[in-house]
């Protein structure tokens, strides 16, 4: 495997403790967005890129700061935090509440919070998202792990759950229609990813496909397109593909040079943008993060530097 691939399937399957997210156009409700959640050690001396301080705080666009007290942070008997989740473009998060154990799911503008029915937190659990909007959350214990418990969706309303095979990730269309579904073993080999597209609605399986890529792409609205990074050649390209058929669709969009890809994001306008990491910025412990308007000519969104920390 080469470095590259290996940088690649780090960022996809290991979550960067700064959770870096989706900044979005302010709008007339004027809504709030999160950068990224921290759990630096304030005040230290000496910098320990694997240490983690309670509570959670998340750093907002507009500049605020907030704090998560109720949150667990640590799991017990270990030293990765307990996981904190996030809807696509940053407006809601997902944390368990230490005294008891619940999802919440928060709205970071209004600070309005709601407990998922059902949903408990499990030592087991090492990743948690949410779709976008905050409707279903998706639960995740270590891909590698072939055995103990299952990938899940949870409907944070009702708290109905779905189970899917392990060493799945999964994530929805931007209407929350559809969900897809690729194994991550297909993400750490040189052949296609298997991909499969379910009904939200029905929970059945609506196509499937192949995605050339060894990063995940989103899935487009209407549930038949993904959107990917093709790191074939010497030059990496935005590129999208008809799950069904295979081929490709729209136009290639070439990525700016000293940026490396992390994720793409699509939102029900179909917008689609890039996070990307800028080279030759800040180092050792701080990285540089971008993110851009692919389908409006690469338009910078927001740029930012925050402290990295790892499990």
């Amino acid at each position: 495997m080469t470095p590259a691939r290996r940088l690649t399937l780090l960022i996809a399957t290991v979550p960067l403790l700064v959770t870096v997210l989706q900044p979005t156009a302010y709008g007339v409700a004027r809504k709030d967005y999160l950068r990224h959640a921290d759990s630096t050690c304030p005040g230290k001396r000496k910098y320990d890129e694997y240490e983690h301080c309670a509570p959670w705080r998340l750093w907002l666009r507009s500049g605020r700061v907030l704090r998560l007290p109720e949150a667990r942070m640590f799991r017990p008997g270990t030293s990765p935090p307990a996981p904190i989740g996030q809807s696509p473009h940053g407006s809601m998060v997902a944390y368990y509440r230490l005294s008891d154990d619940a999802l919440l799911v928060r709205d970071v503008t209004t600070g309005k919070v709601r407990t998922v029915p059902g949903e408990k937190w499990s030592p087991d659990i090492q990743w948690l998202s949410l779709s976008p909007g905050g409707r279903f959350a998706i639960i995740s214990p270590n891909p590698w792990k072939t055995t103990g418990t299952q990938p899940r969706v949870v409907d944070t309303v009702t708290g109905q759950k779905h189970t899917f095979p392990t060493r799945m990730h999964l994530s929805f269309s931007p209407d929350n229609k559809y969900l897809l579904a690729c194994q991550w073993d297909d993400l750490a080999s040189r052949h296609p990813v298997q991909v499969v597209v379910y009904s939200a609605e029905t929970w059945a399986e609506v196509r499937r496909g192949t995605q050339p890529s060894d990063l995940a792409g989103p899935l487009r609205m209407g549930g038949t397109t993904v959107a990917y990074i093709d790191r074939t050649g010497g030059t990496s390209y935005v590129r999208f593909r008809d799950i069904a058929t295979g081929a490709s669709t729209g136009s290639a969009t070439k990525l700016p040079a000293g940026e490396y890809a992390l994720r793409l994001v699509w939102d029900r306008a179909n917008h689609l943008d890039l996070l990307t990491r800028v080279f030759g910025k800040p180092h050792r412990n701080a990285a540089t993060y971008r993110w851009r308007r692919v389908n409006e000519g690469m338009r910078v969104l927001d740029t930012y530097t925050t402290i990295v920390r790892r499990p």
